[in-house]
């Protein structure tokens, strides 16, 4: 699989994609990587790195997160600073 397709925000694992649907989310994944500066990507990468932990360090799941986890993990983390 294309690392273009992998980095959708959904993951599409469909070997047999006709060539001209494979061409397209390889632009749709294009577009998407570059529709932010590079520091905003780095930032959303590091606050994700901290949700996951915390996630992991709570035994919840980061991905899905339902409302609840995303809600306490907000709670928490605002109460922190």
């Amino acid at each position: 699989m294309d690392t273009a397709i992998i980095n959708l925000p959904a993951v599409i694992d469909r070997p047999h994609l006709p060539s001209t649907l494979r061409a397209a989310l390889e632009t749709a994944a294009d577009l998407a990587s570059n529709s932010r500066a590079a520091s905003t990507r780095a930032a959303y990468a590091s606050d994700w790195r901290i949700f996951a932990r915390w996630c992991e360090t709570h035994c919840l799941c980061p991905m899905p997160a339902s409302p609840a986890t995303v809600a306490g993990f907000l709670v928490l983390w605002c109460a922190n600073d």
